[in-house]
């Protein structure tokens, strides 16, 4: 999205400028196993589900593999679970930076997806 001033998304913070550039804002990222939230810690957590799809597609190794695939949480083609820059830590910084998550951060804090009700 190009007009920060301007958020069209639906929600309380829906949208966010965490490691978007000036003036762009984005959607949360980080719902690795399609289900209504992103967790990094807890019950159906994204990062297990992150490397159960390396372990699947990558074969035994849980470093990266190249790909299309819901565990790319920054798109840049690489899968990685292990390793610098991986994206079970975009996860972490994600969780960790939300606003809803200031007063106390917490690792186990989850984002919750916002839908409009009919």
């Amino acid at each position: 999205f190009t007009d920060a001033s301007n958020q069209i998304t639906y929600g309380t913070n829906a949208q966010t400028t965490f490691n978007m550039p000036v003036g762009i804002v984005g959607m949360w990222a980080g719902n690795v196993n399609g289900d209504a939230s992103v967790r990094y810690l807890g019950s159906s957590n994204e990062t297990t589900s992150l490397k159960d799809i390396v372990l699947t597609e990558g074969g035994d190794n849980l470093h990266s593999f190249m790909g299309y695939s819901p565990g790319d949480v920054d798109m840049n083609g690489e899968i990685r679970y292990l390793g610098s820059g991986n994206d079970a830590i975009i996860i972490k910084d994600i969780i960790l930076n939300h606003p809803s998550n200031q007063a106390s951060p917490s690792n186990l804090y989850s984002i919750e997806e916002q839908l409009p009700e009919n």
